[in-house]
This record gives C-alpha cells, sequence and structure tokens, in this order.
C-alpha cells in the first residue's frame, strides 16, 4: 500500500458529460426501444415510441425503427386496423381475407385482412374505383384521411373530390394534428414511418365522432367524449417519475373505470396497469464521476436552486443545494450515473453480479406458459445474497455469466443492498449487459482517490467494488472486470485448472559450464512430465538493498559456483 499523486492514463479525471438525451423506456425494459434513436426527426419519437407499445406500430427484428424510411399504403391500413380494432396480435385478420373489394388485393396477400378491413369500414379508398394500390407510396394527406375516418369524419364523403387535400387538412388543424409537425413537412409528399406514426398518435388521442344532420356538424360520438385510444386500448397518460425517479410522461393503460364506463385516470399502478412507454424528459446534465457542486452549478446557469433527490429508485429524505458558491462539496461518486433534471437529481448505481442459475420457461399442452423463467443472481453489494429475477420469456444469459445490473436498493444511508421483497425476488433489476474483463496482476492500491495499478496501467474503482478476489496486495494475475464507464468494478480468480503442482527441480549440467533447470510437474490428471524451466521468479545473488534483497520476475536460471544449489538457496516458482 502506498500514498502517490494524480492517477495517471486510465484514471478517470472529473468528466462532465452535458447531454441533450432522450432515454426512453418501453414495456418496463428500461433502454430506448430502438437502436436507430437519433435518427428520428424533433417531435417524433414519442410518438413512435407509445404507438410501438401498443403495439400499432411496430420495429424491426435488429431492434431498429427506420424512421426516414417510406411507407406503403398496405403497411399504413395495418397500422389503422389494429388501431381501430385493437387487435394487435392479428388475431382475428384471418376472417377478412376473402372479401372481393379491389382487383389487386387477393387472399392470400399478406395485408389482404387489413386492406379489406378498412375498406369495408370505408377507413380506406381505392386508389381508382377498382384497384387499391397496395405496394405505392402513400402521402400525409392520404394518412390523415384514413385515420380521421377512422375517428368519425368523412361521413359526408368530404374528403373525396377537388381539394380534398384542403379539407382534410382543416380538419387536421382544427383537432391540432398538425400541431407538432415539423416546419418544414410537405403532406403531399411520402410519408415516413415517423410521420405516419406521429399523426396516427395524435388522432388516436381526439374525441371520436359522428355527424348530426339536425346540427349540420359533427359531434362526440360517447357520452362523455372520448378518444380511439381511450375507448380502444384504455389509454390513458400521466406526469410522474419513472422507475428511477426521472421526470417523465407516462403512457399506460388504465384499468380502473368509473361505473357508467368513463375512464378514471387514477395514475400509472404498475401492480394493475399495463405500461405501453415511459418518456423521460431529457437530463440538462449527466456525470460518472463526483463532481463538485459549485460545477454543477456553473453548468446549469444558476446561482442557488434546491433539489429533490432520488438514489437507485428511492426518494431520499431531505433535498439537495445546488450553490455556486459551494467550492468543496460534491454529488455523484465514482461509476455512479448522475443525471440533473429542473428540480430533480437521479442516482443510478451498477453493480456487478454473477449469474448462479437458469431456468426456462415452461409451457402446458395448449402452449401457455405454466411456469415462469427463473435467473438468479449473486448481485455484489457487499452482503451477496442471491437474488431471484422471473419473466414469462427465457432469458438469454446462462450460468457463470458475469453481468452489470442496476437495481432497486434499500435505503441504508449508503444504498448498498440490493432490495428484495420476503420471497427473496428483486424488487427491480435491469441488465445494462455482459461485464468486460481482462487479466493482469496488480502492482498498488489506492485510497485516495480509489484507484488500482495494474500491469503499469492505473485504473479507477467504481463505487461499488465488492467482488475482490486479490486478497489484499497480492499480485498474481486475476480476472478485472469493467463497469460500462470503464471502472474496475471487480476481481476474481482466474480458472488455474491447468496449472501443474512443482514435485522437484534439478540442475543439469551441460557442456563445460553450461547446464539449465530441470523441473518436474505433476498435472491436475495425476501424470508427471520433466520440462526444462527457462525463466525463475525470485531473487538475484549480490542484488542486496536496504530491508532485503531485490526480488526479480523473469529471470534465467543459474548456478552459483560457490554452492551446491540455486542462487541464495531461495527459489520462486
Amino acid at each position: 500500500m502506498g500514498t502517490k499523486g494524480s492517477p495517471q492514463k486510465k484514471v478517470l479525471s472529473l468528466v462532465l458529460c452535458v447531454a441533450m438525451l432522450l432515454s426512453v423506456m418501453v414495456m418496463g425494459t428500461g433502454a430506448a426501444s430502438f437502436t436507430d434513436q437519433d435518427e428520428f426527426s424533433d417531435n417524433y419519437a414519442e410518438a413512435a415510441e407509445v404507438l410501438t407499445g401498443m403495439g400499432i406500430i411496430q420495429g424491426y427484428d435488429d431492434g431498429s425503427f427506420l424512421p426516414q424510411r417510406n411507407i406503403n399504403r398496405a403497411q399504413v391500413a395495418t397500422m389503422i386496423y389494429r388501431a381501430a380494432t385493437g387487435d394487435v396480435t392479428d388475431s382475428k385478420i384471418s376472417q377478412f381475407v376473402g372479401e372481393d373489394l379491389f382487383d389487386d388485393v387477393n387472399a392470400d396477400d399478406w395485408f389482404a385482412g387489413y386492406v379489406n378491413y378498412c375498406g369495408n369500414a370505408e377507413y380506406i379508398k381505392g386508389f381508382t374505383p377498382d384497384t387499391f394500390g397496395p405496394y405505392k407510396q402513400v402521402t400525409g394527406y392520404q394518412v390523415l384521411a384514413m385515420i380521421l375516418r377512422a375517428v368519425g369524419y368523412d361521413e359526408n364523403d368530404e374528403y373525396t373530390g377537388d381539394q380534398w387535400t384542403l379539407r382534410v387538412a382543416a380538419t387536421a388543424r382544427e383537432q391540432g394534428l398538425l400541431d407538432n409537425l415539423n416546419p418544414d413537412t410537405n403532406l403531399a409528399e411520402p410519408a415516413t414511418r415517423e410521420l405516419v406514426a406521429q399523426l396516427i398518435f395524435e388522432a388516436i388521442q381526439i374525441d371520436t365522432v359522428r355527424y348530426s344532420p339536425a346540427a349540420g356538424a359533427y359531434r362526440p360520438s360517447t357520452t362523455p367524449a372520448s378518444s380511439l385510444g381511450e375507448q380502444v386500448f384504455d389509454l390513458a397518460v400521466v406526469n410522474d417519475n419513472d422507475v428511477w425517479g426521472r421526470p417523465a410522461t407516462i403512457w399506460y393503460a388504465e384499468s380502473s373505470t368509473y361505473w357508467n364506463g368513463a375512464v378514471k385516470n387514477d395514475g400509472y399502478q404498475s401492480d394493475k396497469d399495463d405500461l405501453y412507454a415511459t418518456i423521460e424528459e431529457e437530463a440538462l446534465a449527466t456525470y460518472t464521476t463526483a463532481v463538485k457542486i459549485c460545477d454543477v452549478a456553473d453548468d446549469l446557469g444558476i446561482a442557488e436552486e434546491t433539489f429533490t433527490t432520488y438514489t437507485n429508485g428511492e426518494v431520499n429524505a431531505g433535498t439537495v443545494k445546488i450553490d455556486a458558491g459551494a467550492t468543496k462539496d460534491t454529488i455523484g461518486a465514482q461509476g455512479r450515473l448522475t443525471e440533473v433534471y429542473e428540480d430533480t437529481i437521479v442516482y443510478i448505481d451498477t453493480f456487478l453480479a454473477l449469474v448462479d442459475k437458469v431456468t426456462e420457461v415452461k409451457y402446458d399442452a395448449d402452449g401457455h406458459v405454466a411456469k415462469d423463467a427463473s435467473l438468479t443472481l449473486t448481485i455484489y453489494d457487499g452482503y451477496n445474497n442471491p437474488v431471484t429475477l422471473t419473466d414469462d420469456t427465457n432469458y438469454t444469459y446462462a450460468e457463470g455469466d458475469m453481468l452489470l445490473v442496476n437495481a432497486y436498493t434499500a435505503d441504508d444511508g449508503d444504498h448498498a443492498a440490493i432490495a428484495v421483497d420476503t420471497n427473496n425476488i428483486a424488487k427491480y433489476v435491469e441488465f445494462v449487459g455482459a461485464a468486460e474483463s481482462f487479466v493482469g496482476g496488480q502492482e498498488s492500491i489506492w485510497k485516495h482517490p480509489a484507484y488500482h495499478t495494474i500491469d503499469g496501467e492505473d485504473y479507477m474503482d467504481a463505487l461499488h467494488f465488492h467482488r475482490d478476489d486479490t486478497v489484499g496486495t497480492q499480485t498474481v494475475n486475476h480476472n478485472w472486470w469493467l463497469d460500462q464507464y470503464g471502472n474496475l468494478i471487480g476481481a476474481t480468480n482466474l480458472d488455474r485448472t491447468d496449472y501443474a503442482v512443482l514435485k522437484d527441480i534439478v540442475w543439469v549440467v551441460g557442456s563445460g559450464s553450461y547446464g539449465h533447470a530441470q523441473a518436474t510437474l505433476v498435472y491436475m490428471d495425476g501424470t508427471e512430465a520433466s520440462v526444462e524451466v527457462n525463466s525463475i521468479d525470485g531473487r538475484i545473488a549480490g542484488a542486496a538493498e536496504a530491508g532485503g534483497f531485490w526480488n526479480v520476475n523473469d529471470v534465467e536460471p543459474s548456478m552459483d559456483d560457490a554452492t551446491t544449489g540455486f542462487a541464495w538457496n531461495d527459489l520462486n516458482v
């Protein structure tokens, strides 16, 4: 153990990451739904997230959404069908494939049921009187006309004939469907997937209507007035905090209703309501190390403000004051994600975890889930008690995998213990991913700040460095595990089953003064072998220094002419 100045090389100095992030969790996964999230235009990502969570729109197998890709008329008919019927699993679509509405839609076409349903409901019109044009690109005006008809408009065929686009645009503008469109949007051009999502998303939130001949106008079709989203999906929205405490907009299926059928929006309750999407606010500043409070104030451009704080999903007692004059106090920690919002600070810690056991889903004779899959983890939090997760789909990790996880922690001051229920089921865990590691021997351990020197490189220790098999100052090679920010988060013993036990070692005299060291090794299977020793970890004769002899590595063995044994009769292998 020693003391030292500023860490070098890979020691992570204080780094400020000011990020304008749109981190979105869909269906409670805790991660952005799409791998191409940064390809969305302004204002459109939320619509894609919510509709995907509802099942109206689907992404691609690789996790992408392809927001800028154009879309055809058959694909839009599919989305309109799901939005209007709620049949997001397409379980009822087969009953509509046999209709004969359009010459270019055959019963064996994948889109036949969707197009025929929408055609019968008069949500869509033919491209010509006898054809639909399923593979033709769809314009923004055509999408609006389809979805507005599903809401109840166009009962007087106002969306046909000359200048029908102007009448569609007038209805859409009156109902606010165009308020969040990008200023340069041209609805006469082929629509992208993100634009279609935005238009459908806005339309399912306005009141459904029917035409009243007596009034000569459209009136709400339900009492009280309600939207297509409410009627078909029990769609509700509330401004709240996500599972970690981030300010967020939560879209969900409201499970509680009044006796008269009106939706009772009493807030999202995870044990009763189905989550469609959680849209988090953008963090004003993000850090992954400790940061001085005065620097945070400078980054935010404030003099003094008070913030509510959350740590690993638990709201903390008291508040934190961000003060431009606080030049010594800090917030955050090494490897702790710190996100600062308008009036909230969120801390999320990462832990190293070992997969102890995995069981797969069991199904009954009808193909229904009879028993959930389970994953038992040892999460290294200082207590290292196993916790179990369950899901109705199989886990992708295997026994022995080392993972990085975020987890709820018990409110014990330092938030080290993973929060569990009475059955030792972890209350909430999110997978960051598989942990990366490298092999090396530690040379020094430092405390202020906490870091290790390994094979000449310096690495900062993460806040939760709880798995340490190095036995203090042990210098032999170990596996060193890294968190997602490059900090050390654990050290484990190497698998040494291919090692051998040294039985004896002798000097074999060669011609003249030459010779070599020869060892007898006993391998793990009990076999023996005689091998030449090329290098030895030990002491060099005559290399004395204060406090003892000079220990060296990888030196060529030699004989001392004055003795009958190895140099100094002292040898370490």
